[in-house]
């Protein structure tokens, strides 16, 4: 129940008080039992409708920090409520959802529609998924198997509240910004079209259609890789947890002054002297501002391409992990010491390091594969002996030796000793 959900949270006031509800409602009953495309009706209405609901003038769309946190904080509840998940809302939650809010007005203390609109657009294109998703749920009472077998967002392997930077809450907001790969395998995606090809019934088809705009299709589980609390805070640790694993990945990165990244690898990483990654990939800086800092063009200020350089060996260039665009955008530089990080140039003590990687159970079980067979190569290596079958004065790598101009007979080896 819903009750269950929003503790301590008037529902009345928070939800339908306010007409755009009933209006919401009304909408998409209209869609779902006419059998009607959302898209033809305008996504840009639906979103007027829900937003509106936490605004001061019902009638100037204006917006105060405290109704945009509530916004926030409730399309949160409702979309756990949506997917049958307990709620749970930790401090480290909430300085998110503040920090969501708060980029959302910059140095501003209003907030008009259309603002918002554009925020939106660019930083977290699905905050309201789940909620559409929620209304859907009580409009239409369906319990169809797809339900049943999606979420909103990826569940987290063995994942404990408290233990990891990851939390429920940024899970949900990272899951309403970064592109589709990350949620959602190529199997997935194949088998979901062959399962919907054959749907002729009206409501069905008319449900398709709804969750496409709720953002809920055939979600896959994140498997933690590294955890620097849990395997060490060191390149080396860092390097034998996550190579090999060839599937795209969320890296998460904390260091002082409250500041926390987000790295969406759409690749695998990959240590060499140029960077790496796809149009897939961002850099999302979560706290203390929620935003989008690099991506694919969706701004003349957004970048996009690769934007990772994990450099060990080459000596031109620095060693360490380097994330930026550029040298010139560089947003991130950690050392190969690990022992800090420098945000926009500037020195700051690195406390964490998560990786999760979203490839799904094939692309961790190809990773397992590869490390066996590198353990098995290497025990193979590490018990074969160099065996002299002939006569080192005989043999004819001492010739060759010789011919190159290396000394092979030394005083101590000669007969008759020193």
């Amino acid at each position: 129940m819903l009750v269950e959900v929003l503790p301590t949270v008037n529902i009345g006031i928070c939800l339908f008080s306010s007409v755009c509800w009933w209006k919401y409602f009304q909408l998409l009953t209209v869609s779902v039992l006419a059998n009607r495309n959302t898209q033809k009706l305008g996504l840009s209405i639906y979103l007027k409708l829900l937003t509106r609901m936490f605004n001061i003038s019902q009638k100037y769309f204006v917006y105060s920090l405290f109704n945009a946190q509530k916004m926030v904080n409730v399309s949160y509840a409702l979309t756990l409520s949506s997917s049958m998940i307990p709620y749970s809302c930790s401090p480290q939650d909430d300085k998110l959802f503040e920090s969501m809010a708060l980029s959302m007005f910059g140095i501003k203390d209003t907030l008009n529609f259309d603002s918002f609109s554009k925020w939106l657009a660019q930083h977290c294109p699905h905050m309201f998924s789940g909620v559409h998703n929620w209304v859907h749920q009580i409009l239409t009472g369906s319990k169809m198997p797809s339900e049943l077998e999606t979420a909103p967002f990826p569940l987290l392997e063995r994942f404990v509240e408290g233990k990891h930077c990851m939390s429920m809450g940024m899970l949900w907001a990272l899951s309403a910004t970064i592109p589709y790969q990350y949620t959602h395998s190529a199997k997935e995606d194949a088998a979901q079209q062959d399962t919907s090809s054959g749907f002729k019934n009206p409501l069905l088809t008319s449900y398709h259609l709804l969750m496409k705009l709720a953002h809920l299709s055939g979600c896959q589980s994140w498997t933690l890789l590294y955890d620097s609390c849990e395997h060490g805070l060191s390149l080396n640790r860092f390097t034998h947890h996550i190579s090999s694993y060839n599937g795209p990945t969320i890296t998460l990165i904390s260091f002082e002054g409250r500041n926390m990244y987000c790295v969406a690898e759409d690749k695998g990483w990959s240590e060499g002297p140029s960077r790496f990654g796809e149009e897939d990939m961002m850099i999302i800086q979560l706290t203390s501002a929620y935003r989008v800092v690099q991506a694919k063009i969706i701004s003349p200020r957004i970048f996009g391409g690769p934007m990772v350089l994990w450099n060990e060996h080459e000596r031109s260039l620095p060693q360490g992990i380097k994330i930026g665009k550029d040298d010139k955008s560089a947003v991130l530089f950690i050392p190969s010491d690990f022992d800090k990080i420098q945000h926009y140039g500037v020195n700051c003590c690195l406390t964490r390091i998560e990786v999760w990687g979203c490839g799904g159970t094939e692309a961790k079980k190809a990773q397992q594969k590869q490390k066996q067979w590198e353990r098995k190569d290497i025990e193979k290596h590490r018990g074969r002996k160099l065996k002299l079958e002939t006569n080192w004065n005989e043999n004819p790598d001492k010739q060759l030796l010789n011919w190159g101009g290396i000394q092979t007979d030394h005083q101590h080896s000669r007969e008759g000793g020193f």
